[in-house]
């Protein structure tokens, strides 16, 4: 939830429930806040999602849109 709040997305609130259950939740929250303060900065050209999945894929993180079928 507060991935969603924090990236003012509550229509993706599932996949972040999914990000956060596959992830390191620290380090999420650190690509979180490293998000956030470019946007008070006004570094970001597109939409905070976007920037903070940007990130994510930079450190290796696999950003998975759908749950896996089991």
């Amino acid at each position: 939830m507060m991935l969603s709040e924090g990236l003012s997305d509550p229509g993706s609130l599932e996949f972040y429930k999914i990000l956060a259950r596959e992830n390191n939740p620290s380090l999420l929250l650190e690509v979180l806040h490293l998000t956030k303060s470019a946007d008070q900065q006004n570094k970001i050209r597109t939409k905070k999602p976007v920037y903070f999945l940007g990130i994510l894929r930079k450190k290796g993180i696999v950003v998975k849109f759908k749950k896996d079928e089991k």
